[in-house]
C-alpha cells in the first residue's frame, strides 16, 4: 500500500491519498480463483441492500452536505464538484479518512488489511456453496488469526458479514451438514488477560487454578463486571464490532487462549445467553485447540504458527522486491 510522499508517474495531478485509493480499488479486484467472484464482487453481494451513498472524498469539495453525497457504483464514478473527483467504489470502507499525507497512516494500513482478511474469509465461504460444494464445511476448520470482528471506519461491515456467514451456515445445515465450523483466536488483549488472571494462585504462582481442559463462556454483565468495566445497562460490548462470541480455554496442556465462535443464530445474537447453542461446533473447537497446540510459543498454536511461516518475507527476499519496487527500470 502507498504511504505518504508517494504519487504515480505519469499522473500529474495524483496525491498519497488519491494513489492509497486508488490501490484499495484495484487490490479488492483480486480473484482467488478464475471461476469465482472477486473481492469487490463479494463485497457488492453482501452489501447490496445497504442504504445510503459515499462521501467525496476532496476534504474541501464546497459542495453542500447533501449535493456531496454520491451513490455507490459499479466500479467508479465522478463526483460533480469542480475537482471531478473519482470516487472509487471502495470508498465506501473509508479507510482513506485515516490517511495521512504528511504522517504515518497505521489506522488506514490496519483497516484495509482487516477488511481484506474479512472479505477473503467470505469469499471462500461463498466459493464452495457457489461450487455445490458446501459438504467440504463437515470435515474443514476455518482459522481466523484475531477475534471475528472489524473496527474503525470499516466496522459497519460487520453487520453484513455476521448475516452472510449465518446464511450460509444454516444453508450447510438444511443439507444435513453441521454447519460452519469457523475461529477466531486472539493471542492477546484484555479477555487473555482475564483468563491468565483467573488460573492465578497466590502460593503456587499462575496456570494452577483451574484445572486443564476448563472453557469459560462469560455473559455481557460478567464482561461489563470484571473484564471491559463497563455499567451493567450499558450498550453491550462489541455490539458494533463483533461477529462471534468468546469462550475463555486453558486447554489440556495447560495453556490459555481466546477462542471466538461466529453468531449465526438467535441464541448468539443475545449477549445475556451462554448456552451451547450460542456456540457453535463449540466441542470441535476445543478440541483443535487441544490437538494442535505446540510449545514454540507462548500459548501457540500450530495453525497460526505455520501460516505466519508461509507469510513471512525473508530477508534476502524482502531486500530484492525493495530494490525491483523502487527501481527506475
Amino acid at each position: 500500500m502507498p504511504g505518504r510522499n508517494v504519487v504515480r508517474r505519469g499522473e500529474p495531478e495524483d496525491s498519497p491519498k488519491r494513489f492509497f485509493r486508488a490501490t484499495i480499488s484495484k487490490e479488492l479486484e483480486a480473484r482467488l480463483d478464475p471461476e469465482h467472484e472477486t473481492l469487490l464482487e463479494t463485497l457488492r453481494v453482501i452489501t447490496k441492500d445497504r442504504a445510503g451513498s459515499i462521501d467525496c472524498p476532496v476534504d474541501d469539495c464546497p459542495l453542500g452536505v447533501t449535493e456531496k453525497k454520491i451513490s455507490p457504483g459499479q466500479g467508479a464514478s465522478i463526483c460533480i464538484c469542480p475537482q471531478a473527483e473519482v470516487i472509487f467504489e471502495t470508498d465506501v470502507l473509508r479507510a482513506h479518512e485515516r490517511f495521512e499525507e504528511n504522517g504515518p497512516s497505521e489506522q488506514a494500513f490496519t483497516a484495509v488489511r482487516q477488511v481484506i482478511e474479512q472479505l477473503t474469509l467470505v469469499n471462500i465461504l461463498r466459493y464452495f456453496e457457489r461450487t455445490d460444494s458446501l459438504g467440504v464445511f463437515r470435515d474443514t476448520a476455518f482459522i481466523m488469526d484475531g477475534p471475528l470482528a472489524l473496527f474503525g471506519m470499516p466496522a459497519w461491515l460487520k453487520y453484513h458479514i455476521e448475516p452472510e456467514i449465518a446464511r450460509l451456515h444454516k444453508k450447510a445445515q438444511e443439507q444435513g451438514d453441521p454447519g460452519i465450523l469457523l475461529m477466531g483466536i486472539e493471542k492477546s488483549g484484555q479477555f487473555l488477560d482475564h483468563l491468565k488472571e483467573l488460573d492465578w494462585m497466590e502460593k503456587k504462582g499462575p496456570g494452577q487454578r483451574l484445572p486443564n481442559c476448563t472453557a469459560l463462556a462469560p455473559d455481557i454483565d460478567y464482561i461489563h463486571k470484571h473484564i471491559v468495566l463497563r455499567p451493567l445497562d450499558a450498550k453491550p460490548y462489541g455490539e458494533a464490532t463483533y461477529y462471534g462470541r468468546k469462550v475463555l480455554y486453558k486447554n489440556r496442556a495447560g495453556q490459555h487462549s481466546v477462542i471466538m465462535t461466529p453468531i449465526v443464530n438467535d441464541s448468539g445474537r443475545d449477549p445475556h445467553c451462554v448456552d451451547e447453542a450460542a456456540f457453535p461446533r463449540l466441542g470441535e473447537a476445543l478440541d483443535l485447540m487441544d490437538e494442535l497446540s505446540t510449545h514454540l510459543y507462548q500459548d501457540g498454536f500450530a495453525p497460526l504458527v505455520r501460516a505466519h511461516a508461509h507469510a513471512a518475507i525473508p530477508l534476502r527476499t524482502g531486500a530484492r522486491i525493495l530494490t525491483e519496487l523502487f527501481s527506475e527500470e
